[in-house]
């Protein structure tokens, strides 16, 4: 019927001496819904992987250092010093973390390397496993001059692991103050 009332229209149309209209969709090119979904699916997907691009990779390094009395993170850098904490062979074993899985899979004694970390991830955490119990461990940032104290890390009844959250920021070298055995200092 439809089919016949476009006839009609045309036929009308013509002999009133005019063009004959036809209707707006047909003259339209349709995509078809498939590829509507491909173009969205490619468009997610390349925002997705743009983010990635921008991954700030740092190599960072995180040294232990041993001090004769428990280092402080309100303490000044010479402060620390003064506390006898200096650069020695610990029996440690260091740890960073994004969210639960080690980055890059790296562990090992002082100084860790660890390549490839991102430093706007904002799920970083080090843990650090002692053999000998320790009376407090403070996490450094080195790069910067003087050195300055940040945070101090959080351990367990026995001494022997801690943890802290680790904010790269704009530093690629910490060192961590391990602070003497309970009741040594």
């Amino acid at each position: 019927m439809d089919a016949d009332r476009g006839e009609t229209s045309r036929r009308d149309a013509a002999l009133a001496g005019r063009p004959a209209r036809t209707r707006r969709s047909d003259t339209r090119p349709t995509v078809p819904g498939w590829v509507w979904l491909v173009l969205i699916v490619v468009g997610f997907a390349l925002l997705v992987t743009s983010q990635w691009t921008r991954f700030d990779e740092r190599e960072i390094t995180i040294d232990a250092w041993s001090c004769t009395s428990t280092p402080s993170a309100d303490r000044s850098w010479a402060a620390l010093e003064r506390a006898g904490c200096r650069q020695a062979d610990l029996d440690l074993e260091i740890e960073l973390l994004h969210g639960v899985a080690p980055v890059s899979g790296q562990t090992g004694t002082d100084p860790v390397v660890v390549p490839s970390v991102d430093g706007d991830a904002v799920n970083l955490s080090l843990k650090v496993v002692l053999e000998n119990p320790a009376t407090a461990i403070v996490l450094v940032d080195a790069a910067a001059d003087p050195p300055r104290p940040g945070r101090e890390m959080n351990g367990d009844v026995a001494g022997t692991r801690w943890s802290s959250p680790f904010d790269v920021a704009e530093s690629e070298d910490f060192i961590l103050l391990v602070g003497p055995r309970p009741g040594t200092s």
